[in-house]
């Protein structure tokens, strides 16, 4: 369970009604009690040093690539864009397609 934690929600309005907002804090709570477990695991990936390992094993895989071209990366690739973005100037070379 994360602890001490805080979502604050800007540009929506406070119209909620009662039940809408008890359905609300259901949800929630239901997310942030499903974090452990496998059925959010997506959400808990920081957590999950089994999936951190075979990222890290990967990403070596490929780091003395002077090119790299991810194609099909289903729906959008922005993720991975924006992931290779924040690395900053790098002389490795990436194609989406």
């Amino acid at each position: 369970m994360i602890k001490d934690y805080n979502q604050k929600i800007f540009n929506v309005r406070n119209t909620f009604l009662k039940k809408d907002l008890i359905k609300i804090k259901s949800i929630h709570h239901e997310i942030i009690s499903n974090l452990n477990t496998e059925y959010l695991q997506c959400l808990n990936i920081v957590n999950n040093t089994n999936q951190l390992i075979d990222i890290n094993y990967s990403a070596n895989l490929f780091a003395n690539c002077r090119f790299m071209i991810i194609i099909g990366t289903g729906g959008s690739s922005l993720g991975s864009k924006m992931l290779i973005s924040a690395v900053g100037n790098s002389k490795k070379k990436v194609f989406f397609r």
